[in-house]
């Protein structure tokens, strides 16, 4: 009996990527609470409520570039904070 990779690999992308869609689902709902405008992201969802799958696959990697950067940030800032408490404590 033979597998193709269709079988093997399309079952599990369409579960990723229906569980990308419930997330962003929770992301909206929490950005209406937050007064956040959810259309922030328009790319990744409708790309993906297109199945456009290369499209939607250059969105994620695009946003998830834009929080690595948002985190080396943040680790930036946070190594800052630091010294500036060990330096005014040591006055």
């Amino acid at each position: 009996m033979s597998v193709s990779m269709y079988d093997v690999s399309i079952p599990i992308f369409t579960l990723s990527l229906n569980n990308l869609a419930a997330i962003l689902d929770k992301a909206a709902t929490h950005a209406d609470a937050k007064k956040v405008d959810s259309k922030t992201l328009p790319a990744v969802r409708e790309s993906i409520e297109q199945k456009d799958w290369k499209l939607a696959d250059e969105q994620i990697v695009r946003v998830g570039k834009v929080l690595e950067n948002a985190g080396e940030a943040i680790q930036g800032a946070t190594g800052e904070l630091d010294r500036a408490v060990t330096a005014a404590g040591s006055h």
